[in-house]
């Protein structure tokens, strides 16, 4: 049962990673498939949080690197932005 709990969970996220915008889509729905299952409970909780935030916000974070003032969201932003620019740096390799 935990694992079917977990796999709708996983579910869930991934929709909530889909947010209309190209640019979000592709960051989210990236970091999701890449680096998700390496995250802790902790850090999973803090991401579903995270995903609950506007998109102006998420925006302002991921592509137009605008300071974070909600600080529970600043490591998971760092570790977004990391994955992602790994992932866009090895397609060109």
């Amino acid at each position: 049962m935990g694992t079917a709990r977990a796999d709708q969970t996983e579910r869930r996220l991934l929709y909530r990673c889909r947010r209309g915008t190209r640019e979000l889509d592709c960051i989210l729905t990236g970091f999701f498939e890449r680096d998700y299952k390496n995250l802790d409970s902790v850090e999973r909780q803090v991401f579903a949080e995270f995903l609950e935030v506007e998109d102006s916000l998420l925006i302002d974070w991921l592509c137009n690197g605008l300071p974070i003032h909600q600080h529970q969201f600043k490591q998971i932003v760092e570790r977004i932005l990391t994955i992602t620019e790994a992932s866009s740096t090895s397609k060109w390799k």
